[in-house]
């Protein structure tokens, strides 16, 4: 990563209930904020970096799979259930 300095980098995890309740369990979201922080399990957060999105990218892939009638939840805010659409700039 460091040699090749990616403009962007997509990256896919299980969530394993970090942001996410068992209330509310999506089969795929994309986060579409300009960056995530560290999820607090309930010992404070992890010891790693803020994720840093890139909302413009986002709502496109988003755009585009949603009129290709994939079903996807978009995160705008993490640790939210109430997620509103990625809108373009």
């Amino acid at each position: 990563m460091a040699q090749a300095k990616p403009d962007v980098v997509i990256a896919i995890y299980n969530d394993h209930a970090s942001a996410f309740s068992v209330e509310l369990i999506p089969t795929f979201a994309l986060g579409c904020a300009a960056e995530f922080p560290p999820a607090d399990e309930g010992w404070g957060p992890r010891p790693v970096p803020v994720v840093k999105g890139h909302p413009q990218l986002a709502s496109h892939i988003a755009q585009s799979v949603i009129l290709d009638e994939f079903d996807l939840t978009i995160v705008t805010r993490w640790r939210s259930i109430t997620a509103s659409p990625c809108r373009s700039t």
